[in-house]
């Protein structure tokens, strides 16, 4: 770092802008917990060249509750996010895994209880990302999906997936999905919206899947066949995941 600091005994994020910042960072087999993730990041390999408050990563690689990541792209404001509480860290990268298991990412970590919901969702207010996501195999409870490409966006705790297109229950979708996490921890539901085309899929998986969508009139045990349809679907969803 070279330059000069307005005032030692009062660091502020934007003093950070008037220094020359560079250099590089390797980690090899480490473990960290990121501001506004709930679990730990684990065997991540990262060599990093910081540039400014930014940083370029090339293969980095890590599990987060053992599902394997890969990311490539830029850190944005990393070096202001390290330093102080109230700035967000902004992430631009293509990213691959092989497999998630979305009930693992979710899973509630809180005092354990009896009556206590199995799943926590809160979309973290110190991360936005902008990602070309590959995903080879996604999981969560019944629900199975390959072959998932997308862009992943999130920005002030709302989530866009948009364009994406995956294949499940024998058959092929090609949509969108939105959902509203402003309310934070506190939030009783999140607005949740899903727009998509989907061709040839069995309507019996697809609905035990989803677990017949929250309701119990009419059940994947009372349906059979292929479908190809357009869906327009919007519902509250709870941060324990119910519809």
């Amino acid at each position: 770092m070279e330059g000069r600091i307005r005032d030692m005994a009062d660091l502020r994020a934007s003093d950070l802008r008037t220094l020359t910042i560079g250099g590089s960072a390797t980690l090899r087999h480490a473990a960290l917990k990121v501001k506004g993730i709930r679990h730990r990041v684990t065997d991540l390999d990262v060599d990093m060249a910081l540039h400014g408050n930014d940083a370029t990563v090339r293969g980095l690689k890590a599990e987060v509750q053992g599902g394997p990541i890969e990311l490539n792209g830029t850190l944005r404001n990393l070096m202001p996010f390290l330093l102080f509480d109230d700035q967000r860290l902004v992430i631009e990268a293509e990213g691959h895994s092989a497999q998630l298991d979305l009930a693992e990412l979710l899973r509630n970590d809180g005092p354990s209880s009896v009556t206590a919901e199995p799943y926590a969702l809160v979309l973290p207010n110190t991360i936005e990302f902008d990602l070309k996501a590959r995903v080879d195999e996604l999981r969560f409870e019944e629900f199975r999906a390959t072959d998932i490409t997308g862009t992943v966006r999130m920005k002030d705790r709302v989530l866009t997936v948009s364009p994406i297109t995956l294949q499940t229950a024998n058959g092929a979708v090609l949509g969108s999905l939105t959902l509203d996490g402003r309310g934070g921890a506190g939030a009783s539901a999140y607005p949740l919206a899903i727009d998509a085309t989907i061709k040839d899929i069995d309507i019996t998986a697809l609905f035990k899947e989803f677990q017949d969508f929250g309701q119990e009139f009419i059940g994947y045990r009372h349906l059979s066949g292929t479908t190809s349809a357009r869906i327009v679907f919007n519902a509250p969803l709870s941060p324990a995941m119910h519809i």
